[in-house]
């Protein structure tokens, strides 16, 4: 029952956005296909994710105040609790947010995975809707030189670099707006994770089909050019 709901609800949808633009693209290119797919779901999510960085931002910045509230109710947990709660309402922050983004990320890239996991040619397509038309043939190397439906080694370290960047720029740009979280231990904890996320990153694209990690990697790309802009708008209206 819930591999069906999965299957009509995810998987189909995915595989016939993806045969729909390979068909239309020149040289029916899987690899294009999957970065438009890709462009396509984050503009679907963009304001669920502006509204989680937007948070995150706050977050940040209201920082020292949280820690002050923290401090004063250190020896009552249920006061402290109920003072940070009404702290983030005030404020307007929602402390969960940023994990909607990736928990509706995650059907999509299961989908991927199952989509990956079949030979895409015309003739074990099965469950294209009636107005998608199956391709002659289906270019699964990336600019002709990454097989998407194999390990890529390339795509792998592009996907850790990739999240390395956005790791260290991320904490770069806390550590500017001079945040409590960035001594200490927590600050300890933020720089190793400069580098261990982008090793763990590594570590599972290397298991995984190259178009999933390509998926990966432009996600990571166009979410940091995203909080790039976030940051600057909310700058603005902060000064």
């Amino acid at each position: 029952m819930l591999l069906t709901i999965f299957n009509e609800i995810i998987f189909r949808p995915i595989l016939n956005l993806l045969i729909f633009i390979v068909d239309y693209l020149p040289g029916h290119s899987l690899g294009w296909a999957i970065v438009a797919v890709t462009v396509i779901t984050r503009l679907i999510l963009f304001p669920l994710s502006h509204k989680a960085l937007s948070s995150q931002k706050k977050m940040s910045q209201l920082q020292p105040q949280l820690k002050e509230i923290q401090k004063e109710f250190k020896d009552d947990r249920q006061k402290q609790s109920q003072a940070v709660m009404e702290f983030y309402k005030k404020n307007n922050i929602n402390p969960f947010a940023g994990c909607l983004p990736f928990l509706i990320q995650l059907p999509i890239i299961i989908g991927l995975y199952k989509v990956f996991s079949i030979q895409l040619t015309p003739e074990t397509l099965n469950g294209l809707y009636s107005f998608v038309g199956a391709p002659s043939g289906i270019n699964t190397n990336f600019l002709g030189l990454v097989p998407l439906t194999e390990v890529s080694m390339v795509l792998a370290f592009l996907a850790a670099f990739s999240q390395f960047m956005v790791s260290r720029i991320t904490f770069s740009q806390r550590k500017k707006i001079g945040t409590s979280g960035n001594s200490g231990l927590q600050g300890m904890m933020g720089k190793q994770m400069i580098y261990v996320l982008p090793l763990v990153t590594f570590f599972i694209a290397q298991s995984f089909p190259a178009g999933l990690v390509l998926y990966w990697f432009v996600t990571t790309v166009f979410s940091f050019a995203q909080q790039l802009f976030i940051n600057k708008s909310l700058n603005k209206i902060t000064t």
